[in-house]
């Protein structure tokens, strides 16, 4: 990363949160009231959020849609991290986590389609890619034992585990 890049850390994502949580409550009307938020800014503050208005607006959009697209999927694989319901948080949260999953998963399906190309030497467009989200407790069932273990002879990579010892 560049030395002079602005964004160094994602502890600088605070920084830019909280220029606009500045400038909010700067405005008559603010919706809320956050005095520490102008203290934490910084210089750097006004400079990180030009710099990220910059941002691949195509890529967002891909990712809103298909977290908009997803929501009820991603909620179901946060659930079980959470320290309540999703439907008890508030919608900013809600949001943000949802953006994250989406953002995790996009660059997950990138990294895989992208090896694949690589190394295959084969059109983006010849490459799918299905993920399926098994509850831990249907694992051994609906996935070690069909795939894994009854198909042992096929299997390239096995796993350093063994769910039925």
């Amino acid at each position: 990363m560049p030395a002079d890049a602005l964004i160094r850390d994602v502890s600088d994502t605070a920084i830019w949160v909280a220029q606009y949580r500045a400038e909010e409550s700067g405005r008559p009307d603010a919706m809320f009231r956050d005095p520490l938020a102008k203290l934490l800014v910084g210089e750097r503050g006004p400079q990180i959020a030009r710099d990220f208005g910059k941002a691949d607006a195509r890529y967002f959009a891909y990712l809103l849609a298909g977290t908009i697209a997803h929501a009820a999927e991603f909620e179901q694989l946060l659930a079980p991290a959470l320290d309540r319901k999703p439907s008890e948080l508030s919608p900013v949260e809600r949001a943000i986590l949802l953006l994250a999953v989406g953002w995790l998963l996009a660059r997950l399906l990138r990294s895989i389609v992208r090896d694949v190309v690589d190394i295959a030497k084969c059109a983006e467009k010849s490459v799918s890619v299905s993920i399926e989200e098994v509850h831990p407790d249907d694992w051994t069932e609906k996935v070690y034992k069909p795939d894994i273990l009854n198909s042992a002879n096929t299997l390239y990579k096995k796993p350093g585990y063994n769910p039925l010892q």
